[in-house]
């Protein structure tokens, strides 16, 4: 594995993780994603989300969320003192765990209308939201304690990795009571019944990318019909399951081009396409450019 590669890959825990990051400078300098939810808790006031549809500041003690397969980076402003932030990154399939029928945790981050999203939390909201922080942070890097009565420690760990996981869903309800407001709207009733299904259905094409998406394939892996499952990914994604297909494979390919020095041939077969022509044709009436191309504006 080339060490350009090696440098984009990240390998994520299968719980989530939180990281409070004070530097003076941010760390990736190229075009990224993940398939994993990002919320970053800004406390300078000196950072950027760049994105390929522009740059968005981001105020201090603001909340950024990042939905999964965005391309983006995080950026400073030069000589403006120390980058400090909160990262969290957390599996879909957690946060559609942690949700009940009554309370949907999913809603700030599947409107894939938008890649991001800026919420300004009022100065009373500020003090929980970095108690929780901070102490996710502490609980998940805290090593785990031996005990010599099994059931005892069994019991003890159980706790243990059951209080993050429950600051999480505090956390998230402040995030999705401060995105719905921003947005003056509530969650549907369709929202509420099939949001975690379409989540569902976003990871599982964001983890196979490289093999071929039908939308009949999609019907039968989930058992639900092509009508269900045409009408409530357009409610809940704001767009038709083949364009956020598309759109997917294309960020994806974008990522790699930028961030890496695979040949445009494993790529094309990395986001499903076994023919470099049929990947370069999609390619360039996506964005415009060849393959070669995007590379070499990237790395301008």
């Amino acid at each position: 594995m080339n060490q350009k590669y090696a440098r984009y890959q990240e390998i994520f825990p299968e719980d989530f993780s939180v990281k409070h990051k004070i530097a003076p400078y941010t760390e990736k300098k190229s075009f990224h994603l993940h398939t994993q939810f990002e919320l970053i808790f800004t406390r300078s006031d000196n950072l950027i989300c760049r994105q390929e549809s522009g740059d968005y500041p981001i105020p201090g003690n603001s909340i950024l969320l990042l939905n999964p397969m965005s391309l983006h980076y995080i950026d400073y402003v030069r000589d403006s003192g120390l980058c400090d932030r909160y990262v969290l990154m957390c599996p879909p399939e957690l946060v559609t765990d942690l949700g009940i029928s009554q309370v949907n945790l999913l809603g700030c981050f599947l409107r894939h209308g938008e890649d991001c999203m800026i919420l300004k939390p009022s100065s009373d909201m500020i003090p929980e939201i970095l108690f929780l922080l901070d102490s996710m942070e502490k609980h998940l890097h805290q090593p785990e304690a031996s005990s010599s009565a099994p059931s005892e420690e069994s019991g003890l760990l159980r706790l243990k990795r059951l209080y993050p996981r429950l600051q999480l869903c505090q956390l998230l309800i402040l995030v999705n009571q401060l995105y719905f407001a921003k947005r003056q709207e509530t969650a549907s009733v369709n929202y509420q019944r099939h949001s975690q299904t379409v989540s569902k259905i976003c990871s599982y094409i964001d983890t196979h990318l490289e093999e071929e998406l039908s939308i009949d394939d999609l019907a039968k892996h989930f058992y639900i019909s092509k009508t269900s499952l045409y009408n409530i990914t357009r409610e809940i994604l704001e767009m038709s399951l083949n364009e956020y297909i598309a759109k997917a494979r294309i960020n994806m390919a974008k990522a790699l081009l930028a961030g890496t020095d695979y040949s445009i041939e494993i790529i094309s077969q990395k986001i499903g396409y076994a023919s470099i022509s049929s990947f370069s044709r999609f390619f360039k009436a996506k964005t415009g450019a060849a393959p070669l191309q995007y590379r070499k504006m990237q790395s301008a």
